[in-house]
């Protein structure tokens, strides 16, 4: 289960459980809600994908390309806290 600190009523970051890789829970870190991190993903995809096409054109798009990885990174990290952890 992940679990979020509190601090004054708000949130400040998660505890790391004791399974949980590192991986996970950084790319979580902040991310209150499955959904929310479901926006992050589909966000990150729309962006990278757009931006990968551009990048041919304008060198300085490339960079923007990257979120394409992230996006799959904050996908696996959700798939791993669904199959053994839960959400709060």
């Amino acid at each position: 289960m992940i679990t979020l600190r509190k601090k004054h009523n708000e949130v400040v970051f998660m505890e790391k459980k004791d399974n949980m890789p590192s991986w996970v829970y950084w790319g979580l870190l902040g991310i209150k809600t499955r959904q929310a991190a479901l926006i992050f993903v589909w966000v990150c995809m729309l962006v990278g994908l757009i931006c990968l096409p551009l990048a041919v054109i304008a060198k300085d798009v490339l960079l923007g390309a990257i979120m394409f990885p992230v996006g799959l990174w904050y996908w696996a990290a959700i798939r791993w806290v669904d199959q053994n952890s839960s959400w709060e």
